[in-house]
């Protein structure tokens, strides 16, 4: 976070500057805080590989009910590992970003599980586009829809959000670290 009137980098929290002594709104978040696509990007393919773990594990091992307990298994490591103290996925600890609430605080769990609810359909949606594609499932392209409805919200607005964080009422920030 950063002071509005002169820029000095503060830490959240933080009720005045002290660079320059200026009012700091609680939980202000500015915008060169909120991390890039490709920053989310990564982060994002680092957690799938972690995520896929578990999935591929158990489905080796289990069947296909095994593989289904993988994906509930990596749906919570998502929502819980965002709203424990961390604030981050493996992958976002490794892009140094993090999720928290829209005043820069921790994201309560029930938050955190409603976002990754949210996140899930629009991957299932981008991922059923080359389902219906090149297949035989042409239905599948009306998931997509779903999927693609986030992309603008995340290219337009200056905070970055995609669909799954103005829903849950979160936003992703760089992590500064604490001198």
């Amino acid at each position: 976070m950063y002071c509005p009137k002169c820029g000095y980098e503060t830490l959240y929290g933080t009720k005045t500057c002290l660079q320059c002594g200026a009012s700091i709104e609680e939980g202000q978040i500015d915008i060169s805080d909120v991390p890039g696509l490709v920053k989310r990007l990564l982060a994002l393919f680092i957690d799938i590989a972690v995520a896929a773990i578990p999935v591929v594990v158990l489905g080796m091992l289990l069947g296909t009910k095994g593989a289904g307990i993988g994906l509930l298994a990596a749906f919570f490591y998502f929502s819980v590992i965002e709203a424990s103290g961390l604030s981050a996925t493996l992958g976002k600890l490794a892009m140094h970003i993090s999720v928290v609430d829209l005043k820069g605080k921790r994201v309560k769990l029930s938050f955190s599980l409603f976002r990754n609810l949210m996140k899930l359909l629009t991957l299932a949606g981008i991922v059923s586009i080359p389902v219906a594609l090149f297949s035989q499932f042409r239905w599948v392209a009306v998931i997509g829809v779903f999927g693609l409805a986030g992309l603008p919200s995340f290219i337009f607005l200056d905070t970055k959000q995609a669909l799954h964080d103005l829903a849950a009422r979160t936003i992703v920030i760089v992590k500064r670290n604490k001198e």
